[in-house]
């Protein structure tokens, strides 16, 4: 499995982030992973009161049929983010393309900026493409462990980081998604903002909390990871003392 990290910045215009994805992708290989920040359709300004009444949700929708075209023409998966409006309320989004198929994946546990904003997604979703179990996380669910432990008994095998995190002290961050890879013993690939004052870089890391690539911040940069899917276990699941904690009361939705 292939994946290409791109960490762009993002701007307040819709045309300009799109335009930036779609260039991105005429130079992405066939069956490559890639992965764009939250946000960066969009744009993302949650600290701005207004930031919702400027966005034009129809502007959005053309967009993103504009990358799908794009997806299916290189056949590639792509993972961006962006706020998206359904049935009269914005969410907070990341839009999984293949070639086939468009998914949606809403940010479920919305930070305190964000609840201002959008309304919480319902659902743990883990989506089965080409073989290859995945599923999505959105920036601060990083802090909620139980959330990628039920992901990982539904067979995971990477997550996928959608990340706009970028004060100065999100830089203790990385350490969070570390600890999540290993005590799951999946592949953690996330992807953040380059905007100034970005600390916290974007990410591999692999099931046994190695970094294998962390960016340059507050720079624009690609890069392509080969996974080895091998390296995902179950051993630490198996070993689990459910007679003490049980973490899987809520079952994920499956998507293939």
């Amino acid at each position: 499995m292939k994946v290409r990290i791109v960490q762009l910045v993002v701007t307040k215009d819709i045309p300009t982030n799109s335009n930036k994805i779609f260039t991105t992708l005429e130079d992405a290989q066939p069956d490559e992973w890639v992965l764009f920040p939250e946000g960066v359709l969009s744009g993302y300004y949650p600290e701005e009161k207004t930031f919702l009444d400027e966005l034009d949700p129809q502007l959005i929708e053309n967009e993103i049929e504009k990358i799908h075209q794009k997806v299916k023409q290189k056949n590639v998966v792509c993972l961006f983010g962006t706020a998206m409006k359904m049935d009269d309320y914005w969410y907070n989004s990341t839009v999984l393309l293949t070639p086939e198929k468009r998914y949606n994946y809403q940010k479920n546990n919305l930070s305190t900026l964000d609840r201002d904003h959008f309304k919480a997604g319902s659902e743990l979703k883990v989506f089965e493409i080409a073989g290859i179990k995945v599923a999505i996380q959105m920036c601060r669910e990083l802090t909620f462990p139980e959330q990628w432990k039920i992901l990982k008994k539904s067979g995971v095998q990477v997550i996928f980081h959608i990340n706009n995190a970028i004060k100065e002290n999100d830089k203790l961050r990385e350490k969070v998604l570390v600890s999540r890879a290993f005590e799951n013993q999946v592949w953690v690939c996330s992807v953040n903002n380059a905007a100034s004052p970005q600390t916290m870089s974007s990410m591999i890391i692999d099931p046994y909390g190695k970094e294998i690539w962390l960016s340059v911040s507050q720079k624009e940069e690609i890069h392509t990871q080969e996974l080895d899917l091998s390296l995902v276990s179950t051993q630490y699941l198996q070993q689990e003392r459910t007679d003490l904690v049980n973490v899987a009361s809520v079952k994920p939705v499956h998507i293939e």
